[in-house]
């Protein structure tokens, strides 16, 4: 099916025990600390991130956290976990953070999206590439209060209601 081609067979067939391992990789690759280390194994979804910004004409700024936060432009993200960012306050690509140029960015707000980042990192460790995170993303819960990888990055920080 759809999901098994994106993410494996394994993974597939033992979908909790696979998320489980990658945010627990998060949680290690973020008490490491190393900005170097996740900036390298965030390298491919930089990559796709910088593309959005290249047609999209998005502004993109540096920021804490290591991030870089990006508004503005025509961002029609075609990654199903990203559909519409303005409404959810925002959308991380490895180390970029999409978000509307009407949300105010918080220190909260970008430390919640550099956790993703860190997840971002810890699935590229484990070789998946955007379309196996964006996946897995999906499957860890359908609504941002249910799903595990913004549960590990902070509902309150997120703005999701905690």
């Amino acid at each position: 099916d759809f999901y098994t081609k994106l993410i494996g067979n394994w993974c597939a067939t033992h979908i909790e025990q696979c998320i489980t391992n990658l945010l627990q990789g998060a949680a290690d690759l973020y008490a490491e600390h190393d900005l170097k280390k996740r900036h390298e194994l965030n390298s491919g979804a930089n990559h796709f991130a910088q593309e959005l910004i290249r047609h999209s004409g998005a502004s993109c700024s540096a920021a804490a956290f290591g991030m870089t936060v990006c508004t503005g432009g025509e961002l029609d993200l075609p990654l199903p976990w990203a559909q519409e960012p303005h409404l959810r306050g925002g959308t991380t690509i490895g180390d970029y953070f999409f978000v509307s140029a009407d949300i105010t960015v918080t220190d909260d707000l970008l430390w919640h999206e550099s956790v993703h980042s860190w997840q971002w990192a810890a699935a590229a460790e484990r070789d998946y590439d955007v379309w196996a995170y964006g996946a897995l993303y999906t499957l860890a819960g359908t609504s941002g209060v249910e799903n595990l990888f913004e549960q590990q990055a902070g509902l309150c920080e997120g703005r999701y209601t905690c």
